[in-house]
């Protein structure tokens, strides 16, 4: 759709057949996270330390979670 491919890796809107339409944010095409929201919007980014950033994801999720339960 629109998107760059640059020195500091790939920006922008893109568009696929398994996943539709999608955001990316990633410097580092090795590590990526997925991220689904309720919506079903998809956005990829690559933090430095990937599964810190899932860890930390998880436990604000679950911590939500209790709060309404």
């Amino acid at each position: 759709m629109f998107a760059s491919k640059g020195f500091w890796g790939y920006f922008g809107i893109f568009n696929s057949k398994p996943y539709g339409r999608y955001s990316v944010y990633a410097s580092n095409l090795t590590d990526l996270v997925f991220i689904i929201t309720k919506t079903k919007d998809i956005t990829i980014i690559s933090p430095r330390q990937r599964l810190d950033f899932i860890t930390t994801c998880q436990s604000i999720r679950s911590q939500q979670l209790e709060k309404i339960n």
